[in-house]
């Protein structure tokens, strides 16, 4: 089906159809927008302008077939889908309002090139959820997935508003910015990786996932690893508290290569006597003390420290 001029009723696609649905540029859709449902691998690809509503499109999938969208033009109103298939979602174009919105138990993909911002928010659940940005989410970003969610933020690529991942393995890797804090619940694995010279704001793990972060940017509020075995290894700057909780927790500061430049932070161990929280027992709190930076590793007369890699676990404290 192709559309080259104004339709103003929308269309449903017929029901357990293969389908490719072409907007060319110029045309537009109104009505209830662009609807495809059930089995069959389909195909729209959006050059021109779909209003219609309470969503420009709206896909129904079906386990092992496939439904996806290729925005070059406008979406008025938003994206919708749901089931149990795969969802594919390559944004070029605008979103006006309305976001992206996924339920179901399928795997879903986004990409956001270049330049491209979502405005409203974008609320995605399935089995696997995977976004490639580098582009701006200006209202949010939320994630729920029952097997893995991935984000990675490209360089110029940022996000604003909640950002949550909830689910047993949870990926992060920036190269961008992100404006808000970072939220991650799950019992299984968060890994979290803040290139060079990126920036984040804070980071708070829930439950007792095993949490690995890589800093090597910038993280402005507080880091809150929860339960579980714990890894953060700090090559830059965070500005605020760590606070890494019981079972092992594996913490190391240090520089870049000695031609690099450096922000360091020292940190110490307090444990809950002396930060008057109402901790478990041998849970250590290790807070930012002092900061020095930028220092330049130049000659041994100048050089910080070795690196201290800390311990803890419940059957031993740091001395």
């Amino acid at each position: 089906m192709t559309c080259s001029g104004a339709d103003n009723d929308g269309y449903p696609a017929p029901v357990n159809t293969p389908v490719t649905i072409n907007v060319q540029s110029g045309a537009s859709v109104g009505g209830s927008g662009v609807n495809v449902s059930g089995t069959g691998n389909s195909f729209i690809n959006n050059d021109g302008f779909i209003n219609g509503g309470p969503s420009s499109v709206v896909f129904n999938g079906v386990a092992g077939f496939s439904k996806t969208l290729t925005n070059n033009g406008t979406l008025n109103t938003g994206i919708v889908g749901s089931g149990n298939g795969i969802i594919v979602i390559n944004h070029n174009g605008v979103i006006n309002s309305g976001g992206i919105t996924i339920t179901g138990a399928g795997q879903n993909t986004l990409n956001i090139f270049a330049g491209k911002t979502v405005n409203g928010l974008a609320n995605i659940t399935g089995a696997r959820n995977f976004v490639d940005s580098q582009g701006t989410f200006n209202a949010g970003l939320t994630m729920t997935s029952t097997e893995l969610n991935s984000v990675i933020i490209r360089a110029g690529g940022a996000v604003s508003g909640t950002f949550s991942l909830t689910g047993p393995n949870n990926f992060i890797d920036n190269f961008g910015t992100f404006n808000s804090g970072i939220t991650l619940t799950g019992d299984g694995i968060n890994l979290v990786v803040n290139r060079q010279s990126r920036v984040m704001q804070g980071v708070t793990s829930n439950g007792s996932a095993n949490d690995f972060f890589f800093n090597n940017g910038t993280i402005n509020q507080a880091v809150m690893l929860g339960d579980g075995d714990d890894v953060l290894i700090n090559r830059s700057t965070v500005s605020n508290v760590i606070d890494m909780a019981p079972a092992r927790m594996y913490s190391t500061w240090r520089p870049a290569r000695s031609t690099e430049t450096c922000s360091w932070v020292r940190a110490r161990i307090k444990r809950s006597s002396e930060t008057g929280r109402s901790r478990t027992p041998f849970k250590d709190r290790m807070e930012t003390t002092t900061s020095y930076g930028p220092v330049v590793r130049s000659s041994a007369s100048t050089r910080e420290p070795t690196p201290t890699l800390l311990i803890s676990s419940a059957s031993r404290q740091p001395t």
